[in-house]
């Protein structure tokens, strides 16, 4: 049980993540916040191309946020479905990008 709730309470708090980027992206698309310029620090990390945009930058890391949101999600069914936690070596947590 311990290991479901471990598993579980970051997919909550990555769902909420992904929330509130998708709040963030709707006000950038209307307007209501200017969508300047992504940061060289965001685009370095993120290793993406020059030209991206604050909202390049958010939908890049709304997307990050949803993959981590689905393997907490998925780890904490199948340890609450199974015995065998050799799945848990099999599951990809690197980033998309």
């Amino acid at each position: 049980m311990m290991l479901e709730i471990v598993a579980a309470v970051p997919g909550i708090v990555e769902e909420e993540v992904v929330h509130s980027y998708t709040e963030f992206l709707k006000k950038l698309g209307n307007s209501n916040i200017e969508n300047f310029p992504a940061p060289a620090i965001a685009i370095d990390y993120w290793r993406l191309p020059k030209d991206f945009t604050l909202r390049d930058i958010a939908v890049v890391i709304k997307d990050d946020e949803a993959h981590h949101r689905d393997v907490n999600h998925f780890t904490s069914i199948r340890i609450h479905t199974t015995d065998d936690l050799d799945f848990l070596e099999m599951i990809d947590i690197c980033p998309k990008y």
